[in-house]
């Protein structure tokens, strides 16, 4: 069954099916940019309280949805927020819009990496505090 036959016509025209795509007015360069910054802390914070044993255990929860949620309060408005790719993946392809789905796939991928570099080669080899 074809997707507007389910929602209908407001779903997929207004409400563009949940897909991400950057505000008027901002570049696939800035949404680019966003994108990658946004999930490049997220990585860094998840990597930094969630799999550091330096890290007291109990704040991870609390850092990495206040992570989150900041990103997703910065980037909200310029681009949809999607900081993960399989969040942008699927509303795009079902309300067809392909055209900007390459940003939210390498930007957040991109970020990741560098954060993941970022820890292990410089933040990583830390002394615990006392």
């Amino acid at each position: 069954m074809a997707t507007w036959a389910v929602y209908g016509s407001p779903g997929r025209d207004e409400g563009e099916l949940g897909a991400t795509v950057p505000a008027e007015g901002v570049s696939s360069g800035r949404a680019f940019l966003v994108e990658l910054l946004v999930t490049f802390l997220l990585v860094l914070v998840v990597i930094a309280v969630a799999t550091d044993d330096r890290a007291e255990g109990s704040v991870a929860p609390v850092a990495v949805g206040f992570a989150l949620a900041a990103g997703i309060f910065v980037a909200g408005p310029l681009t949809g927020g999607a900081v993960n790719p399989a969040r942008a993946f699927g509303p795009d392809l079902l309300a067809g819009e392909l055209a900007p789905l390459w940003l939210y796939l390498l930007a957040p991928t991109l970020g990741g990496i560098l954060a993941a570099v970022l820890y292990d080669r410089f933040l990583g080899d830390g002394e615990p505090p006392e």
